[in-house]
């Protein structure tokens, strides 16, 4: 058994023991859905969630739970992968976050494993200032020692301000209360303030967490990180926090009425007006030491070299200069490798003493961070439904990806029929952000009887698979007016009468020929008079029920 084994075996354990003393919840065994089960849930129990995507906006209010996927079981980070709660769907536009964790008794509640996506934001009463903000797009925190474990939280968006005084807090905003934010990948999130995360009046321990590509934060800056109010102390390490974009100021980092403790960060990429990695408000104090900070920063140990990334998920080179360049008290240290005393564990790197950045310090895993997405057809061919001539019908194509790098699909293209008959009605290009699979809706409108085999061409930006996506469709139409041969627009005994003058007496043809094909067999015969016969006389089923 390897390191990581054992240690999952021992996590298996702690988490067996802890559930044995409190009710397990299963999803969707126990209940169908998040919502249901937390419905269902006791104080003190865990809602465990099986792999799947739940399209819901669920809440923690009245009760204190452990949400989680199967990952607290077995520590594979697929499951962090493959449980996603989607929250673009809120029955109420004013709660379109994916979790709401607010109110005294949610207080201690965990939430670990998920991918969070698709959030909006729930309209939100800030206590400070009685006014309306939209806020959390993935996560809104308003309790005590809240814990956001190994989760991706990511393609949240907190940007409406319709109704509010402004929006913030695209990934996650704690307001009012304290939370852990430990081993979570926020990324790819939007607000007009805080972007990636927000901590308003409240004091937060960060840990090990990748923080980039959170754009936005115009009106008060932060893109990455923004900790703001009640004169608390935060602490943030080992941290990589790239690549965040404002056009305001603080694109890592930005600071105001807060002591901030940073220690062992990489803050390196970032872009803003003013503060591109780290900027101070008033009444700020931030302690910065043994980070890497691109530009510079005071502090002890602080340095700004590259830190040379060895791959597009921030793993450190061997060569990288923030390899044991950590602080170098014995209690920030990297795990050891079990096998090779005196060295690090992977995915650290180098000797025992801290590598800055999200993967060194004691906390150190290896994050499920793969932003190659590597796409691929689910459902090929991709079949529609028989219609009739004239008719619509719409189906989609399955995309899935190993990774949840963000992909645009660019464009769709048919290769046999015109426009008019195929169209892709997702508006394209369409953004396919972190969830594991997405979709293109797509629509055949048929021009007469035929079968319809043509050749989607799916065009994308994923450069690590072939371009474009070869996707076979397949169809059928029959006649619109199926069984009604002598075309007088009703189906009754004179369509009976006027089939056998047609098969035995030489009589004529119903027009268009397949409009006498009751049974849409494709062929006008005597077994159409029969199914005809049991329509009318006997409940059969109505004409052309294939087809529909």
């Amino acid at each position: 058994m390897n390191s990581r084994e054992q240690i999952a075996a021992v996590v298996m354990i702690l988490v067996l023991n802890c559930m044995a003393k409190a009710t397990v919840v299963d999803v969707p065994s126990d209940q169908p859905t998040i919502k249901a089960a937390i419905s269902a849930a006791a104080d003190g129990d865990t809602v465990l969630v099986a792999d799947g995507m739940y399209l819901e906006n669920v809440q923690i209010r009245t009760k204190k739970i452990v949400l989680a996927s199967q990952f607290i079981l077995d520590g594979s980070t697929d499951h962090i992968l493959n449980t996603i709660i989607n929250g673009s769907a809120p029955s109420s536009s004013d709660t379109g976050s994916c979790i709401i964790i607010a109110g005294s008794a949610a207080s201690q509640s965990v939430v670990r494993g998920f991918t969070i996506t698709g959030g909006t934001g729930t309209r939100w009463l800030d206590i400070s200032d009685s006014h309306i903000y939209r806020e959390g797009g993935g996560i809104l925190i308003e309790a005590e020692n809240v814990k956001v474990y190994d989760n991706i939280i990511a393609n949240n968006a907190a940007t409406d301000v319709s109704g509010s005084s402004s929006a913030g807090g695209g990934g996650i905003r704690c307001g009012f209360g304290s939370a852990e934010f430990i081993h979570n990948v926020i990324a790819y999130n939007q607000g007009r303030y805080g972007s990636g995360l927000v901590a308003f009046h409240s004091p937060v321990v960060i840990k090990n967490n990748v923080v980039f590509a959170n754009t936005g934060s115009q009106t008060y800056g932060g893109a990455g990180l923004w900790i703001w109010g009640g004169e608390f102390l935060s602490t943030i390490v080992n941290n990589t926090i790239a690549n965040n974009t404002t056009t305001n100021n603080g694109g890592g980092i930005s600071v105001r009425d807060h002591t901030v403790a940073l220690v062992n960060n990489i803050v390196y990429g970032n872009t803003a007006t003013s503060g591109s990695q780290i900027y101070g408000g008033s009444g700020a104090t931030i302690n910065a030491s043994c980070c890497d900070v691109q530009g510079g920063y005071s502090g002890t140990g602080n340095m700004d070299q590259p830190p040379s990334f060895a791959a597009p998920n921030f793993l450190l080179s061997d060569a990288s200069p923030c390899v044991d360049a950590g602080n170098p008290e014995t209690a920030y240290n990297d795990p050891e490798d079990l096998g090779n005393p005196g060295f690090a564990k992977a995915p650290a790197k180098g000797a025992v003493r801290n590598d800055m950045g999200c993967y060194g310090g004691p906390l150190a895993i290896d994050f499920p961070l793969s932003t190659a997405p590597s796409i691929s057809v689910i459902n090929n061919p991709v079949q529609f439904d028989s219609i009739g001539v004239g008719g619509k019908d719409t189906t989609v194509i399955r995309l899935a990806k190993a990774g949840y790098g963000n992909v645009t699909i660019d464009s769709v293209r048919f290769l046999n029929h015109p426009p008019t008959a195929l169209s892709a009605i997702t508006p394209l290009p369409h953004l396919w952000g972190l969830g594991r699979s997405d979709s293109v809706l797509i629509s055949w409108q048929s021009q007469s009887e035929e079968k319809m085999i043509d050749t989607a061409l799916v065009y994308h930006n994923d450069q690590s698979v072939g371009n474009p996506i070869i996707v076979e469709l397949r169809g059928k139409s029959c006649c619109k007016s199926c069984g009604d041969a002598s075309g007088d627009q009703t189906v009754d005994i004179s369509d009976v009468v006027y089939l056998i003058a047609y098969i035995f007496s030489g009589g004529s043809a119903p027009s268009p020929l397949l409009a006498g094909d009751a049974n849409c067999d494709s062929i006008v015969d005597i077994s159409d008079v029969v199914y005809l016969i049991a329509y009318i006389f006997s409940g059969g089923l109505a004409p052309c029920a294939m087809c529909k």
